[in-house]
C-alpha cells in the first residue's frame, strides 16, 4: 500500500517554469492526484506563500486521457477542448518523469493547427474581436500583448451586448471597470467568430448605453 504525504511537493517547478510560454508538453506525476499526466505550461499568475509559490496557468491532459483521445477520438472541437481548457495549478505539485518526456501539441494531436498567431494583428490597437474558446462562452476580447502561446487580454461577455445578460443590476461604471482588467490565457484556446467581427471600445460604449438606456425606459 502506498502513503502519500499530505505536503506534495517537487523540485522540479524551476525546470517545468522554464517552458511557460511554449508549445510544449511535459509528462510528469501528478503528485496531487496520483497520476501520470502531460502538462502545458502558459503564464505564471503570482505567489501564494511557500507551498503555493509556483502558480501557473496550465494544460493538463493525463495519459489516460491521452490514450482514450487516440484510441477513440471525438470531433476535432472536443479534441480542442481537452487539449486547451486551462487550470490554475501549482508546479510544486508535479514530479518530472525520467527520463524527461517532452512533446508539441501536434505530436499529440496531428491534425492540430497552431494559430496562436491570429490575434496579433489587433495588439497594440483600439480593437475588440468576437472570439470563443472550445466549451466555454464567447466573448469580445482586446489583445494586448502575446508571449509565446501566453495571450494577455481584456475581455467583455457578448451577452452584455447582445442585449441577452438580463437584468443583475450590474451598472454601466462596473462593465466598464471589468473591461479595464486583463489576464493571461493560451492563445491557440480561442477560436474566432464566423464571419470575422471587429468593434472599437468606442463602438461597444455605444451599445452598451443604449442598452442600458433602454433597460431604463422598460422600467419605468
Amino acid at each position: 500500500m502506498k502513503i502519500y504525504a499530505y505536503t506534495y511537493i517537487s523540485n522540479d517547478a524551476k525546470t517545468l517554469s522554464e517552458y511557460s510560454g511554449k508549445d510544449v508538453w511535459i509528462k510528469c506525476v501528478d503528485l496531487k492526484y496520483h497520476n501520470d499526466t502531460y502538462i502545458r505550461i502558459g503564464a505564471c499568475l503570482g505567489y501564494f506563500g511557500d507551498d503555493y509559490s509556483n502558480m501557473y496557468n496550465i494544460n493538463e491532459l493525463s495519459v489516460d486521457e491521452l490514450q482514450e483521445l487516440t484510441t477513440n477520438p471525438p470531433v476535432p472541437e472536443e479534441i480542442m477542448y481537452q487539449l486547451t481548457t486551462s487550470y490554475t495549478r501549482n508546479l510544486n505539485n508535479f514530479e518530472i518523469v525520467q527520463p524527461m518526456e517532452t512533446c508539441t501539441t501536434k505530436d499529440l494531436y496531428p491534425d492540430y493547427i497552431d494559430n496562436s498567431s491570429q490575434l496579433d494583428r489587433y495588439i497594440g490597437k483600439d480593437l475588440w474581436v468576437l472570439a470563443s474558446q472550445p466549451g466555454a462562452y464567447t466573448y469580445y476580447i482586446k489583445p494586448i500583448s502575446r508571449d509565446g502561446l501566453s495571450l494577455t487580454l481584456s475581455e467583455l461577455p457578448v451577452e452584455r451586448i447582445d442585449n441577452t445578460w438580463g437584468h443583475d443590476g450590474t451598472s454601466i461604471e462596473q462593465i466598464l471597470e471589468s473591461m479595464k482588467k486583463v489576464h493571461t490565457d493560451f492563445a491557440d484556446s480561442w477560436v474566432l467568430n464566423d464571419p470575422l467581427e471587429v468593434m472599437t471600445t468606442e463602438e461597444l460604449l455605444d451599445i452598451l448605453e443604449e442598452n442600458y438606456a433602454n433597460e431604463e425606459d422598460e422600467e419605468e
